[in-house]
């Protein structure tokens, strides 16, 4: 955890001097700002790691002189790929895109389609009645009519009221 601790000591000290040659040269406050901020962030995360380092046996990578086979051997488990984490996150904004136009049926529907993505990637089972849901979703919000309220389409491409 040393190197990683390292790494972000580094970035938070890059972030910072950023920040205050961006101050300088530009006076705007919005990426000054954005800056210090990202500086403090690679700061809490850095400090976590040298933190969790001081707790944690020294690894092959904190070791200069390490060699490759040093490392080797079991590393751990890693559970296999899911879908359901992108299905959740689709369910979650149509249910967020629902909710800003206050559709009732659109709410209803991606509600049950956000109920079902849940239920799906706790159990680890496919809901493919949650895919199909999520596609009609997809097809809707392709719309003509519903891509001129975004603003997505040219002036030219707009149907005549």
């Amino acid at each position: 955890m040393h190197v990683e601790a390292r790494l972000f000591e580094f970035l938070t000290a890059f972030f910072f001097v950023a920040a205050i040659v961006y101050v300088i040269l530009s006076h705007e406050p919005a990426g000054s700002a954005g800056l210090f901020l990202t500086g403090g962030l690679s700061l809490i995360i850095g400090t976590y790691f040298r933190f969790v380092a001081r707790r944690l046996e020294e690894r092959p990578e904190d070791d200069p002189d390490a060699e490759v086979s040093d490392g080797a051997g079991e590393i751990g488990f890693f559970s296999p790929g899911s879908y359901w984490p992108i299905t959740l996150a689709f369910a979650a904004a149509l249910v967020g895109l629902s909710l800003a136009f206050f559709y009732v049926w659109a709410i209803v529907i991606s509600g049950v389609s956000l109920a079902l993505a849940i239920g799906a990637w706790w159990y680890g089972n496919p809901a493919y009645l949650a895919m199909v849901i999520n596609t009609i979703g997809v097809f809707y919000l392709n719309q003509r009519e519903v891509r001129a309220i975004f603003g997505e389409l040219q002036p030219k491409d707009r149907l005549a009221p």
